[in-house]
């Protein structure tokens, strides 16, 4: 599943690559597969009372993570749905969050 604000950071990670460069044109080939393989999911009322739960916490703890992660992990908590990345440091911050580290070995 695929949220609005992966994308949005995504499509900020092509476009700071070169236009016309073969990796930026190989990476926007693997972005639009990606976009025919898996679902879509926007940000609902239950996903934005989890992420204004989840930053007051991690704020009294002194725990800021940007707000990007910080929706990315509150949808998926709506979802009831774990989080792939390479972020996982920041991500596993959230409680209830079940987060796969992209870089862990396997």
């Amino acid at each position: 599943m695929l949220s609005s604000p992966v994308a949005a950071e995504i499509r900020y990670g092509l476009e700071r690559l070169e236009a016309g460069t073969r990796r930026r044109l190989r990476l926007e080939d693997e972005y639009r597969r990606l976009r025919r393989l898996v679902s879509w999911s926007d940000w609902t009322e239950q996903a934005a009372d989890e992420f204004g739960r989840q930053k007051a916490r991690l704020a009294l703890r002194g725990e800021i993570i940007e707000d990007m992660d910080l929706a990315v992990g509150a949808i998926a908590l709506a979802l009831e749905a774990s989080v792939a990345t390479l972020n996982a440091r920041h991500l596993g911050r959230l409680d209830g969050l079940v987060v796969e580290n992209w870089q862990a070995e396997g």
